[in-house]
């Protein structure tokens, strides 16, 4: 059962609104993470709990506001599909559970608080994905389809995603608390300190600390999507988590074909979120967290109002620095190369550079690399290739950084809906089972090989990602 501890409610009603679910009648379990359950010390399948029908004891039932930027353009939000079960602590460690798709809230504004089930679906295997890539990022527990019928690009069933994260503080939660009330931001930040920055709560300069140490995960995060080959496809504010983990999964995507430019999502019109622009957008999100701390930060220490400005312009310089040297490490594991200096980065810049221009597979080219089958890369220049065999050879362990950095499967787009289309259309899931399987053990290249294989050009360029709301 869950062992609810709730401190969320402890910031007072300004930070929720206390719910009810409009009871659901015949929920079917679809969706179960006996692997996660486990490690949450969590036995209970009921669907009738995790639709939100019955409330177990403790439950907090409450939705969470929120604001952000989307798109750039600011806007007051909040959980308009989703309710927070609860806070489940297990071995001391705390993790909110969260219906998302259980109905309407106080932030629905016009929406119907209902999930697709194939976007319940898409989160569960992507998310699934992401962990075993070693990428931060919440976690489902379940999926529970229901009899409802909604209509989006055409109609569709319904599902409830039980999701797990160590919380649902966002950027976008900051820029709400700033907004929200006199002395909700420094009650807000205290409390975000002490869930998941506890060693920086007693420094003398801790809201400068806070910002710089989310400045730091967001750059290592957002570097090891770059290095899979991830695309958010919607990284406005209310969608960056306050540790670091990857969150809402709506219109996202990986490369298959490696270009810079790269955009799947049908909202993302202008091109914003694509693959190349993300490091320097979550830059742009981390500085509208830092904006809302200025005041704060102006009281609390007595600096002028211009000094805390360039302390925090100081702070938001440090993480094209961070993310620069996370994501090189990164590309150099890939390359199996345990340590990286300015002739390896211009190996690295230079291998991307060709294959653009040869329209490689961003995959596939690594695991080529990693098997040592050149002869697959055409791509490359023997220049190239030569500097890169003298270079490598010299590395011990070369072949174990590569193993444990190039997976070889990744959920393909294509193949991603042609599993959920046979799922929510046919309820048939023995294709989502099996790619379920596949990415939960990428660095096997014993797979079926269906799923290693890049789509037709054709076929990935029309490929085309939604956001499910």
């Amino acid at each position: 059962m869950f062992n609810f501890n709730n401190t969320i409610l402890s910031l007072g009603d300004d930070f929720y609104s206390k719910e009810k679910v409009v009871p659901t009648k015949d929920p079917k379990l679809v969706m179960f993470n006996d692997a996660l359950a486990s490690q949450l010390n969590i036995q209970d399948k009921n669907p009738e709990v995790l639709v939100g029908n019955t409330i177990v004891d403790g439950a907090a039932m409450v939705a969470l506001p929120y604001a952000g930027h989307q798109f750039g353009t600011f806007t007051m939000l909040g959980d308009g599909r989703a309710m927070l079960l609860g806070e489940h602590v297990v071995d001391e460690e705390r993790f909110d559970i969260q219906l998302k798709g259980s109905g309407r809230t106080a932030f629905s504004k016009v929406g119907d608080g209902k999930l697709p089930l194939d976007a319940a679906l898409r989160e569960f295997l992507i998310s699934e994905a992401m962990h075993h890539l070693n990428i931060p990022t919440t976690r489902s527990l379940a999926i529970v389809e229901t009899p409802s019928k909604i209509i989006r690009e055409e109609i569709k069933p319904a599902g409830v995603l039980t999701r797990v994260a160590s919380s649902h503080i966002r950027i976008g939660s900051f820029e709400y608390a700033v907004r929200s009330g006199e002395g909700n931001l420094k009650k807000f930040a205290d409390y975000t300190i002490n869930r998941h920055y506890p060693e920086i709560e007693d420094c003398p300069e801790k809201y400068f600390d806070f910002i710089s140490a989310v400045v730091d995960r967001q750059a290592s995060l957002v570097a090891k999507w770059q290095a899979v080959g991830f695309i958010h496809g919607v990284m406005n504010s209310d969608n960056v988590q306050i540790a670091g983990e990857t969150i809402d999964y709506g219109p996202c995507a990986f490369l298959d074909t490696y270009h810079p430019e790269t955009v799947f999502s049908s909202i993302d019109t202008n091109g914003r979120y694509q693959f190349g622009n993300q490091p320097s957008i979550m830059q742009w999100n981390l500085t509208r967290f830092a904006e809302t701390f200025i005041e704060l930060i102006t009281v609390e220490t007595g600096l002028d109002e211009e000094v805390v400005t360039g302390r925090l312009e100081e702070i938001l310089a440090e993480y094209a620095h961070l993310y620069n040297a996370y994501w090189f490490d990164l590309m150099g594991q890939k390359l199996g190369f345990s340590s990286i200096d300015e002739h390896d980065k211009e190996l690295i810049i230079d291998m991307l550079g060709m294959m653009i221009e040869a329209e490689m597979d961003y995959t596939s080219t690594f695991t080529a690399l990693t098997e040592g089958k050149f002869d697959e890369l055409s791509g490359l220049s023997e220049t190239w290739i030569e500097t890169y065999k003298e270079r490598v050879s010299g590395e011990e362990n070369a072949q174990d950084l590569m193993n444990a950095a190039n997976p070889y499967v990744i959920p393909r787009n294509h193949i991603v809906e042609e599993a959920l289309f046979n799922a929510w259309k046919h309820d048939d899931y023995d294709l989502y089972n099996e790619l379920l399987a596949a990415v939960r053990d990428p660095f096997n290249p014993d797979h079926n090989e269906y799923f290693m294989t890049r789509p037709e050009r054709h076929v990935e360029m029309g490929h085309m990602t939604y956001c499910g709301t």
